[in-house]
């Protein structure tokens, strides 16, 4: 497919021995560049000895194999340094608090789902409180009114926005790094958390890329999101959510196109891969699709899950979304958006996993650093057809039948029934055998408020 040969990611996945040790401190990092299609040059800078162990940053490390997932285009760096004496860590410039407003927009637009997987996976609990010192500073930066001083580091000017003892929490700097983009994961909103992480052996270092030094622009960016987020109100359908996630596919990919560079590789700017792309200026790469895709899911109330891993051998990244059947679908509107026509396609649109993993797979726990993902829910095998389920929604009963959602057992949908629920969730009253079955709306055996909402827009539509 021509989509393949336009964009050219790099996997680089051979082994890698006899690296030797360099002198303490060295940066160690894979720098991956493409030029006409063609990788032009891997530069692998060096590996630091420490303590006997060789470091690998960002990468998948098994034995001697080392590989580095590079999602739309840009490589996912963590890099060693040897020290902090240097580092400028911020501790002064934030407002006290985030306002009432602010408040809601953060958690409307973010999901705790990776934070939930932190507490399966090893030093579970150190995760979730290193994810947690994470989020109050990406947080506290949000309304932040200071301007990032550059700092040297390596050369470089990093942009610093705090820093957390990892060690403290009892986790290695694998857990450390994987949490990082974990929390990313759970986060569009704070677009300004670099795609590079800074460690030491103590130490995670968190930065935004220089385009978001200045609080002026965030302040900017932050309206634009407010807006942006606000404009998609009208897609918004209550009584579905498969209606709800149509709209916002359709519009995404209306609005916003495939963001190449002058040479006609992926776009490796910072705003490509964030949702500053869709926002403001309307184009981007896989990961600013997906992520926009997740903000506008999670604010409007829609399950939904943040996905990445790699397509014909490239890193790629979409979503997974509930719909109206209490399943999970996949979603991938780049590829949907990549021929940038004025009429969106629908080729990976609300797909089961059948068809959609023939040429996407996700990254999983059982994978490392940047190709660590949290467990995924369970997909529908086939696709969702949305006129073979509302005929089965909408299909009279045969005589005697228990219906979903007809807790009074009286052969039809009311509010007699979204009463009787109302009411069992108080525990005013109890339920029988079959009036559990019937009120389990998505038939996944646990009554909750999912359950409540999906009852009411049954009722609604019928």
């Amino acid at each position: 497919m021509f989509f393949y040969d336009k964009i050219l990611y790099i996997l680089l996945c051979d082994k890698w021995v006899n690296t030797g040790f360099l002198n303490s401190g060295t940066e160690r990092m894979i720098i991956l560049k493409m030029k006409n299609k063609k990788i032009i040059s891997v530069v692998v800078s060096a590996f630091t000895f420490m303590s006997g162990v060789i470091y690998c940053p960002a990468v998948l490390a098994e034995e001697n194999d080392v590989n580095t997932f590079i999602p739309g285009g840009i490589e996912y760096k963590a890099t060693y340094i040897e020290n902090i004496d240097d580092i400028f860590s911020i501790s002064t410039g934030y407002n006290a608090a985030l306002s009432y407003d602010e408040q809601t927009m953060w958690k409307k637009t973010s999901t705790d789902y990776a934070y939930r997987d932190c507490a399966l996976r090893k030093n579970g609990d150190g995760r979730q409180k290193l994810y947690t010192s994470i989020d109050n500073a990406m947080k506290s930066f949000w309304n932040s009114i200071m301007n990032l001083r550059g700092t040297p580091i390596n050369g470089n000017q990093i942009y610093v926005i705090g820093k957390v003892d990892y060690t403290a929490y009892g986790l290695t700097e694998q857990d450390a790094i994987e949490t990082y983009y974990m929390y990313k994961n759970d986060h569009p909103l704070a677009y300004y958390s670099s795609n590079e992480i800074f460690y030491t052996e103590r130490y995670l270092i968190f930065s935004a890329p220089e385009d978001y030094k200045n609080s002026s622009d965030r302040k900017k960016y932050n309206q634009m999101i407010t807006d942006y987020i606000d404009s998609y109100s009208e897609c918004y359908d209550s009584s579905s959510e498969y209606k709800t996630v149509l709209a916002f596919h359709d519009r995404l990919c209306s609005n916003m196109e495939y963001a190449f560079d002058g040479e006609g590789n992926p776009e490796a700017s910072p705003w490509a891969h964030d949702i500053i792309g869709a926002v403001s200026l309307k184009k981007g790469v896989c990961e600013s699709y997906s992520r926009t895709f997740e903000m506008l899911l999670n604010y409007y109330g829609i399950n939904n899950v943040f996905c990445a891993g790699e397509s014909n051998g490239g890193g790629h990244a979409w979503n997974m979304a509930e719909l109206d059947d209490g399943q999970y679908y996949f979603f991938d509107l780049t590829w949907d958006d990549f021929l940038n026509t004025s009429v969106p396609d629908y080729t990976y649109f609300g797909k089961g996993s059948a068809v959609f993993e023939l040429d996407h797979t996700i990254c999983t726990p059982e994978g490392a650093y940047t190709e660590f993902l949290y467990e995924i829910p369970k997909a529908s095998l086939s696709d969702f057809d949305w006129e073979t389920y509302e005929q089965t929604v909408t299909a009279p009963p045969e005589k005697n039948e228990i219906i979903q959602g007809d807790i009074n057992a009286d052969q039809k949908l009311s509010y007699v029934d979204f009463i009787l629920m109302i009411q069992y969730m108080l525990n005013d009253i109890t339920f029988t055998e079959e009036q559990l079955k019937s009120a389990d709306m998505n038939d996944n055996g646990v009554l909750n408020v999912f359950d409540l909402v999906r009852l009411k827009r049954y009722i609604l539509n019928n």
